[in-house]
């Protein structure tokens, strides 16, 4: 901070009227994070299940009959087995949904590969390679420690000028901003991370005059304008076509055109963070008057203020989708599934076929993520 009285010499002396004062206040801060998660291991997003495994389960009952979950192996879709690991919220080993059948060796062709989701999620690396490998599906298998910065700055001025018998004014002007980061709705540090910021600018004009030997009046008015918008990392032109979503704006803010997000069942959620982006704006306007006079030992006051702002507010966010992908039955699929309305399985394999909940009941998490039916 540095103030003082406004002295040039030789040009002018300001040393019983003129005073100025300049300040500067900042932060810089990491606010430490240790993220824990459950990716899928490399080979389920290249459509090979032949090696995935759950981890031991409590007995469940299915049908009135006890049904082990020792861990090991995923079941085979149809089996009791596997309608417990399901209602528990896990996985087991794909089937094609247009026929109910499995897979050769338990491996999803490429060739099935068309969701559009899915092949964008996997080209823009949704999910990092595991820091713990050979974990079975649902565990802990990504630990990462790490840190995001918090920024803020603030510069204020002022000046104080005595006018003599015309009173005295002064004008003071602040500026600050701030900047935040974290990952709120998603586990994706790349993609999902959202940015928090806060920029405020504020002035005020006074002027205080003695009005004879017992009273004083006291004029001010002033603005405040504090724009607090939020979002995310901005999705690239090259992963917009991947989607080939149609039907959808192509005009957006800062901070508004942010990833699409990806759930799977038993994964960690990855892409944008659901509902990042919000606009928020809120200018105010103030004229204030006050009137202090003192009658012997009484002191009265009367004043006015008002105020005028206005709140502006941008929630129109999630422009490419949040998509979900389950490992349950598609019964609403019925027209293109056989008979009994067979599930996939497995939810990486909806997320490589295309079958969203964002659209319609799905399949299986895994495996629908590439393949539309």
């Amino acid at each position: 901070m540095l103030d003082g009285p406004v002295y040039i010499p030789k040009l002018y002396d300001g040393r019983n009227k003129s005073f100025f004062m300049a300040n500067y206040e900042g932060w810089r801060i990491k606010n430490g994070a240790n993220q824990k998660e459950s990716f899928p291991n490399p080979a389920v997003l290249t459509g090979d299940f032949s090696a995935e495994t759950y981890p031991a389960l409590s007995t469940q009952i299915i049908n009135g009959t006890s049904v082990a979950l020792p861990g090991g192996p995923l079941p085979a879709y149809g089996t009791l087995e596997c309608s417990a690991l399901i209602n528990l919220g896990y996985n087991c080993m794909p089937v094609d949904p247009t026929t109910g059948s499995g897979y050769a060796g338990n491996k999803v062709p490429a060739s099935v590969f068309t969701g559009n989701v899915g092949k964008m999620a996997v080209a823009n690396n949704y999910y990092p390679a595991p820091t713990l490998t050979g974990k079975p599906e649902g565990v802990t298998n990504y630990i990462k420690s790490l840190g995001f910065p918090l920024v803020t700055n603030q510069q204020t001025y002022r000046g104080d000028q005595n006018l003599g018998k015309a009173g005295s004014v002064f004008f003071r002007f602040t500026k600050s901003s701030y900047t935040n980061q974290g990952h709120y709705n998603s586990s994706d540090l790349v993609h999902g991370v959202e940015y928090y910021y806060e920029n405020q600018k504020n002035w005020e004009l006074s002027h205080t005059i003695n009005i004879g030997q017992s009273n004083v009046n006291n004029f001010r008015f002033g603005y405040l304008d504090a724009y607090a918008p939020q979002g995310g990392p901005i999705i690239t032109p090259a992963a917009v076509s991947q989607l080939a979503l149609t039907g959808v704006f192509t005009h957006f803010t800062a901070l508004q055109q942010t990833w699409p997000s990806l759930g799977m069942t038993s994964y960690s959620g990855v892409g944008g963070s659901g509902n990042a982006y919000s606009g928020s704006d809120q200018p105010a306007w103030e004229y204030a008057d006050s009137f202090t006079t003192v009658k012997g030992r009484h002191t009265l006051g009367i004043g006015v203020d008002y105020r005028r702002w206005r709140l502006i507010r941008n929630l129109d966010d999630d422009f490419y989708g949040d998509w979900g992908f389950s490992s349950g039955t598609i019964i609403n699929n019925s027209l293109t599934i056989p008979a009994g309305n067979p599930g996939a399985g497995t939810s990486s394999c909806p997320t490589l076929r295309s079958l969203s909940t964002a659209q319609r009941p799905l399949l299986s998490a895994a495996r629908a993520m590439l393949s539309p039916i």
